[in-house]
């Protein structure tokens, strides 16, 4: 069926006039119908309902006649459709399948590769935590922890026949109190960084506190020359 056939499709079979007067006569039977009070009046009621339901039907009989050529064109062009574009549809998938199969992959790799780093990061603070705590285990082994020292005794005031040949000077000492809380760069064989850092607060005007020591002043005497 061509599409001029369609064109010249007779629609006027819906729009016959003795259908219509048919359907008319039937309306105006049932308005006549006000109630169903006997045998009689049920009956009508009946007839005049299957009337119209036959009725009916014979519309949509005319309407397939016209509508069943008009279906056959659809489905020879949707059949056409199909065949055009059928190698079209069957490269998509293919190339969505390989997409997806590619995105899986990746997926699949950067998720091996982050258990692989989690699994890294946590042997490697292990590895940190181990070597940390056998440095304060070998620190507090080889120390020797001072006994507490007594509050220094204040120091006579130089002789007062030599008053310009003396003098004072506070200097600062320590003892390790907690070898676990002691920071590395201050370990037994680094006096000197301890010194260092006591005398740098002292001259700040700060009162020198480092985690782990004890830290006090005494008063040397110190004669001149």
């Amino acid at each position: 069926m061509s599409t001029e056939t369609l064109h010249t499709i007779d629609t006027g079979a819906l729009m016959r006039e003795d259908w219509i007067n048919t359907r008319d006569a039937l309306i105006s039977e049932m308005y006549g119908i006000a109630g169903v009070e006997d045998q009689a009046m049920l009956d009508l009621a009946g007839a005049t309902v299957s009337a119209a339901a036959k009725h009916r039907k014979s519309l949509d009989t005319a309407r397939k006649t016209i509508t069943r050529e008009i279906d056959a064109l659809k489905r020879s062009i949707m059949d056409q459709e199909k065949a055009l574009v059928a190698d079209l549809t069957a490269e998509e998938n293919r190339l969505r399948a390989l997409s997806k199969e590619y995105l899986t992959e990746l997926d699949r790799i950067r998720r091996e590769a982050e258990a692989e780093a989690e699994i890294k990061r946590r042997q490697d603070a292990e590895a940190q935590l181990e070597k940390e705590q056998a440095a304060r285990s070998a620190f507090g082994a080889g120390v020797e922890i001072a006994a507490p020292v007594p509050d220094a005794i204040p120091m006579p005031p130089p002789p007062p026949t030599r008053p310009s040949t003396a003098g004072t000077r506070k200097s600062w000492k320590f003892e390790v109190t907690d070898p676990a809380r002691l920071e590395r760069c201050y370990m037994v064989t680094n006096d000197k960084a301890i010194r260092s850092a006591i005398r740098a607060m002292a001259d700040q005007g700060l009162e020198p506190q480092i985690d782990g020591l004890r830290i006090w002043s005494e008063i040397d005497v110190r004669a001149r020359g």
